[in-house]
């Protein structure tokens, strides 16, 4: 039933962007069928289905959260970019509660998503993250979003890490 749901799923994800792609012309739909069915075929074989309990009310919060924190740093960066003072970037290491894994891929992911930030490494038990040097409390940020995410994806095991303060891992160099 997994396999099942995850195929239709991804298929149907798949074909929707084919179809943005090709503003639905009809003519590209042979070639369009079998490029959705060998990209659903290989994200289901470089990335088996696995029981992932999302829940609904946490994902649309994530998803404001993210909205609304993407367009404030939008927003930050224009206005440094615009700057007559210099930008100045550092890295910023982050020891967060999230264990190695789905999680805190999703957090790699949507701060490398989100303006002004990249992950540029990970190791088993912290993020490296560039930022672009402003005032604001960083940590604070990263903890925020992982809050989030962990609200989203629910499991308790997400929450088994909690008791780690995640500004330990603060200091940026750059």
């Amino acid at each position: 039933m997994l396999v099942a749901r995850a195929l239709a799923l991804r298929a149907a994800i798949l074909a929707a962007g084919w179809w943005i792609l090709t503003a639905g012309d009809p003519r590209g739909l042979g070639f369009g069928i079998a490029v959705v069915g060998v990209a659903t075929a290989t994200s289901l074989w470089l990335g088996p289905p696995a029981a992932q309990p999302w829940r609904p009310l946490g994902l649309a919060r994530l998803a404001l959260h993210f909205l609304v924190h993407s367009l404030r740093a939008g927003v930050d960066v224009a206005r440094l970019a615009c700057s007559p003072r210099r930008l100045a970037p550092e890295l910023v290491t982050y020891r967060g509660r999230l264990p190695p894994g789905p999680a805190r891929d999703v957090l790699a992911g949507m701060l490398s998503l989100m303006p002004g930030s990249l992950t540029v490494d990970r190791t088993d038990d912290a993020l490296v993250i560039h930022v672009l040097a402003t005032p604001r409390a960083h940590h604070a940020e990263l903890a925020a979003l992982e809050d989030r995410i962990i609200d989203a994806m629910g499991p308790a095991e997400l929450r088994r890490r909690g008791d780690r303060d995640p500004r330990a891992g603060e200091g940026g160099d750059g």
